[in-house]
């Protein structure tokens, strides 16, 4: 038994060396605390974030598992947040196999992830699990899940979590949330109201975002696939941008109201260009390209064919370029551009 000490950090060990062939005839358990770990050079964050501060408590053992015979497990804590966990391995060496399990819950997750990368935004609380199973020095092909809960939105991702955006790595992904203004929570942006939604898809790294091919997803009745670029830059003064390039089986405009619009038993029949007030404040916080085309679309009691369309939302203007659809045995063109920065918007 002794005790640790260093710029930064104290604590203490105790137990017994276990023998290092099969790891058996021993424990040994660790408690450090590290008081600001951005003096060690991990993370911008001061102690006032509340994620400076960083206690550990870890036990090592044997596991009983012949393939994987030494057991490391314990718990990493700061204020708001906790981790546990458990891993099994063949040995300390580089060449060594392994299995971990990591389970968090953070009351506040920016003071937990803003800490390591301040870019992210997550709402709170979270709580997540990541599973990962593979060999040290070729920790680019480890395979694993990771499974996050946070604020009504739940994400699993499957595959080579520590390699996406490297040789062209693909993850698995499904999602589900009861709304898209959520995801916008998640993602620093302002997205509109809607039905619950779900994807499933693959995604991928790609430059300073994400793309997400193969994408299937529903909101309420309507289904979208195709696929989903999202670019988040550093610059403060660029806003994220969002290319997307979806086709529909089947399109319905109530999916995309708002939650008292779509429980409300009394609303009159929507229009098919309503009069009822904009809430367009989300075109001024995005940069948009979406390529669409739905095989059936509703909007209130209007029924269209083969819609058609190509939406840009730049610079707080919103432009659908010719929309082009079947209704009533006739075609219909519509060009349109809205101007969300001025009040009332100019159309």
């Amino acid at each position: 038994e002794g005790d640790i000490r260093g710029r930064g950090l104290h604590g203490t060990f105790t137990g017994t060396l276990p023998d290092t062939q099969d790891w058996t005839g021993g424990t040994v358990a660790l408690t450090v605390q590290v008081d600001d770990l951005s003096s060690w050079g991990l993370g911008g964050a001061l102690r006032r974030n509340g994620a400076g501060a960083v206690r550990v408590k870890v036990n090592a053992a044997n596991s009983g598992d012949r393939q994987r015979p030494l057991a490391i497990y314990g718990q990493v804590s700061g204020e708001g947040w906790s981790a546990q966990i458990r891993s099994k391995m063949e040995s300390l060496q580089a060449t060594a196999a392994y299995e971990l399990e990591l389970r968090i819950a953070a009351d506040d997750p920016d003071q937990l992830v803003g800490f390591f990368a301040p870019t992210v935004t997550l709402p709170g609380p979270l709580a997540a699990r990541v599973s990962l199973q593979g060999q040290f020095d070729q920790w680019e092909t480890s395979q694993g899940r990771l499974e996050i809960s946070s604020d009504g939105v739940e994400i699993v991702l499957d595959g080579y979590l520590l390699a996406m955006g490297k040789n062209d790595r693909r993850l698995d992904i499904e999602l589900k949330t009861d709304s898209f203004s959520r995801l916008g929570r998640l993602f620093a942006m302002s997205l509109p109201d809607s039905a619950p939604v779900r994807l499933v898809g693959s995604v991928k790294g790609s430059g300073a975002g994400i793309v997400i091919d193969s994408a299937q997803f529903d909101v309420g009745t309507s289904d979208f696939r195709g696929s989903i670029e999202y670019v988040r830059f550093d610059d403060a003064g660029r806003k994220p941008r969002i290319n997307a390039q979806l086709v529909s089986e089947h399109f319905d405009r109530k999916d995309f109201q708002t939650v008292a619009t779509r429980a409300s038993v009394r609303m009159p029949t929507e229009k098919f260009f309503s009069d009822r007030q904009l809430v367009l404040d989300w075109i001024s916080d995005n940069d948009i390209h979406l390529d669409y085309r739905a095989n059936t679309a509703v909007v209130g009691e209007h029924h269209m064919k083969n819609l058609e369309l190509t939406a840009i939302v730049e610079d707080g203007k919103l432009v659908l370029d010719e929309i082009r659809a079947d209704m009533q045995g006739a075609q219909m063109k519509v060009t349109l551009e809205l101007d969300a920065r001025q009040r009332p918007y100019d159309i």
